[in-house]
């Protein structure tokens, strides 16, 4: 799909780890800030009381198109519910090129949870999510600062997520190899979703270790998966990977919010040394050259020639046939005589 094979390596893996994003469940009590508790990413969350409702995953939709894209559309399937939550997933195969804006036919807002995580000339993966959306048919657009090639869009719904801050924390890296790997995905909150989504230049098996698998790109072989926690600390983003006969970059970024949604880690395969092209055989490029030849033409007497010989032989009609037949016997009876 359009990704170049890389050869050069980030950290011990050619990968862009899964990028990984936690978001908090819906309470029953409205104000869970603390402006002074932040993460990493500066998102500002708390504990979350006992009173929790369980995430749950809705549909998810993707978009691949061939070719440079300055902005790519995606459509969900099926109308969104209002107060949902929307994560995004946007992945392109360059290290230098940004996304400038992702929008909707809505007017959701859409903010930035980790990225872009990139492989320096490689592959870039960003995470957004819109909080509390409204209902209807939905179609995301996300647009860059100039057209890039290798584009995928992602876009995943779940519903039970706290509508006033949903974002908790997010994770990703970029390397090579198998798994592919967010990192270390720290969560604040006291239960929540992890949603992760990999970029990879090999294939992702599968979900991860206590993930479940939401989507997986056919031609790309780019994973979603989630898994939901119930309590704060280090969790685990990781997806098994494959490699290509060609590298793909890997790019996995992740993040934890309220109801914690962690975005899967953009899986990386490794990279992989271009294979040396197989002939055929002596004998067979021999044959397929004299079938190419183009085929010499006969003059055209003879070409003339052919074809008066081809053309089939026309018989007289019958009453004439017999005319002949009585003259010729008439001739041999005056022979005789």
């Amino acid at each position: 799909m359009n990704r170049r094979p890389g050869a050069q390596r980030l950290l011990s893996n050619l990968v862009l780890g899964p990028l990984v994003a936690v978001f908090l469940s819906g309470l029953s009590c409205i104000d869970l800030e603390d402006p002074t508790d932040e993460v990493d990413l500066g998102a500002a969350v708390t504990q979350l009381p006992p009173s929790l409702t369980t995430p749950t995953f809705v549909q998810t939709t993707s978009a691949i198109p061939f070719g440079a894209r300055s902005s790519v559309s995606v459509s969900f399937p099926s109308a969104q519910t209002a107060g949902n939550l929307t994560v995004i997933f946007v992945a392109w195969s360059e290290g230098t090129a940004d996304v400038s804006s992702v929008t909707d036919n809505r007017d959701n807002s859409y903010a930035l949870a980790i990225g872009p995580t990139r492989r320096a000339g490689a592959a870039s993966q960003s995470v957004y999510y819109a909080k509390s959306v409204r209902g209807g048919s939905t179609t995301v657009n996300v647009r860059f600062t100039r057209a890039v090639r290798g584009s995928e869009v992602r876009a995943v719904e779940y519903r039970g997520l706290d509508p006033a801050a949903p974002f908790d924390a997010a994770a990703g890296s970029a390397g090579s190899g198998s798994p592919s790997d967010a990192g270390t995905l720290s969560a604040k909150a006291a239960g929540g979703l992890v949603v992760a989504s990999n970029y990879t230049q090999g294939r992702t098996l599968g979900p991860g270790a206590e993930y479940t698998q939401r989507a997986l790109t056919r031609f790309t072989g780019d994973i979603v998966q989630d898994r939901l926690y119930d309590q704060p600390g280090t969790i685990a983003v990781t997806a098994p990977a494959r490699r290509r006969l060609r590298t793909r970059r890997r790019a996995a970024p992740a993040a934890a919010a309220r109801a914690a949604t962690a975005g899967p880690a953009a899986a990386g395969a490794p990279a992989r040394r271009a294979l040396p092209v197989r002939r055929a055989p002596r004998a067979r490029r021999a044959q397929r050259a004299r079938r190419a030849r183009p085929v010499p033409r006969a003059p055209r007497a003879r070409r003339a020639q052919r074809a008066r010989r081809a053309r089939p032989v026309r018989r007289a009609p019958r009453a004439r046939r017999a005319q002949r037949a009585r003259r010729a016997r008439r001739a041999r009876r005056a022979r005789r005589a």
